[in-house]
């Protein structure tokens, strides 16, 4: 019998670190930081956001369109169909203000679990 959280499980992976996602964004305007959280597509304006674990908010994927968002190509391709879990490098595009997205790149990942929904 498979246990309940290998069958959760769809795929565990580490993001090449040579894929960087933030190459064609904007300038960061805070350091770069590593979130732990839950990647997904939003429906409305955001193409993507970032739920830190154990916050209310709610990080922006920044993007020159829905398709082109500034994040790793190997995490674009897992969204929409399905949850990203992992360890998050993000860079802050926008100042960060209390009850308002904050807008971030997505440089690397490591340590994802993806999960369908």
């Amino acid at each position: 019998m498979v246990p309940l959280t290998a069958s959760l499980l769809i795929a565990v992976s580490t993001v090449a670190h040579a894929e960087n996602g933030c190459e064609h964004a904007p300038k960061p305007v805070e350091e770069c930081r590593i979130v732990h959280g839950r990647l997904s597509a939003s429906n409305g304006t955001w193409g993507a956001v970032i739920w830190p674990v154990g916050t209310r908010r709610l990080l922006a994927v920044a993007g020159d369109s829905e398709e082109n968002l500034y994040m790793p190509q190997s995490l674009r391709s897992q969204l929409p169909e399905n949850f990203v879990f992992g360890y998050f490098t993000v860079c802050p595009i926008t100042p960060f203000r209390k009850g308002e997205r904050q807008v971030v790149c997505v440089q690397s990942a490591t340590h994802t679990v993806v999960r369908k929904p």
